[in-house]
């Protein structure tokens, strides 16, 4: 049974509107690759867990805080007395493990080494357990979840489950079972310890006037529309939408750049490239969102 819904996260949502409106840097776009990666990874381990045991209780994408310290966990397992906590990782290709570092193979270039996150993170959750008398087992996990994925070294690694060696693991979360309260009283717990609202310090720097104010198909994100009656179609792949769908995709990708900017017909008309009628914009804004006023002026903002 999953507790909640894992969502792609609000960096990776952000990478991608800026991708198609500003021009990244490479190791921008290379942030943006291992971010969609990574999500992609925790996705297919998600189906995993759910085919394996429909009934497990599981708990995703939680981002927690003990002692003034903020972490990650990408999935957990919760068992009546343990709870089995997953760092997945998306990697592709030939890896080295040597001591403490985890080397890309060919290009020798280091990168953070899983089991040592595996390791903070999973500390840290131990901390808050106890902390608010929480009393279950925890088996750590990293799950290297892509069957392209090698990993040299020297002797076998605890807490690593390399890909040929999922499904015996899978087999294992197939008998897993909760059925004590203390494990529902933890699943409350963590759902009202989650941090929803955090800032992501790492993305690019943007400003409306640094982006490409125009707009794009939903399916292969081409530039290039044309308006057919109360529709729009990609002179490139073809796919249609309507016109009121086309101009709330965009809403939402201001909102997510622009949280703290108003939303009025001007400006989203302006950030749809002008492709869609003022009127167009404004029937969608009154229908799907708040209307306030100042003064004479009139904005709108979120329902939600």
């Amino acid at each position: 049974m999953e507790h909640n819904i894992r969502r792609k996260p609000r960096a990776l949502l952000v990478m991608e509107a800026l991708n198609k409106r500003m021009i990244l840097s490479r190791k921008e776009k290379q942030n943006l690759y291992s971010m969609t990666k990574g999500y992609e990874g925790e996705c297919i381990f998600d189906d995993m867990i759910k085919e394996a045991n429909p009934k497990a209780q599981v708990m995703k994408d939680l981002l927690l805080k003990v002692n003034g310290t903020t972490f990650q966990i990408d999935t957990i397992l919760i068992s009546s007395d343990t709870i089995y906590f997953y760092e997945i990782k998306n990697y592709e290709g030939e890896y080295q493990l040597n001591k403490d570092k985890m080397i890309i193979y060919r290009s020798g270039t280091e990168i953070l080494n899983p089991v040592n996150q595996l390791q903070r993170s999973s500390f840290l959750f131990s901390q808050l357990l106890n902390q608010n008398k929480y009393s279950f087992n925890i088996k750590a996990n990293v799950i290297l979840i892509n069957p392209q994925f090698t990993l040299y070294t020297s002797s076998p690694v605890d807490n690593v489950i390399l890909p040929p060696l999922i499904p015996k693991h899978l087999d294992h979360i197939a008998s897993v079972k909760s059925t004590k309260k203390s494990s529902i009283d933890l699943i409350n717990f963590l759902r009202s310890q989650h941090i929803s609202d955090h800032d992501f310090a790492d993305l690019p720097k943007y400003s409306m006037d640094t982006l490409n104010q125009q707009s794009f198909c939903r399916t292969c994100e081409s530039p290039f529309l044309e308006i057919t009656g109360r529709k729009v179609r990609c002179e490139d792949c073809g796919k249609v939408e309507s016109i009121a769908s086309l101009i709330r995709r965009h809403i939402e990708e201001y909102r997510l750049l622009f949280p703290e900017r108003r939303l009025t017909t001007p400006h989203i008309h302006q950030w749809c490239g002008k492709l869609v009628s003022p009127f167009s914009v404004r029937h969608v804004l009154k229908s799907y969102y708040q209307s306030e006023q100042e003064g004479r002026w009139r904005y709108y903002r979120g329902k939600d």
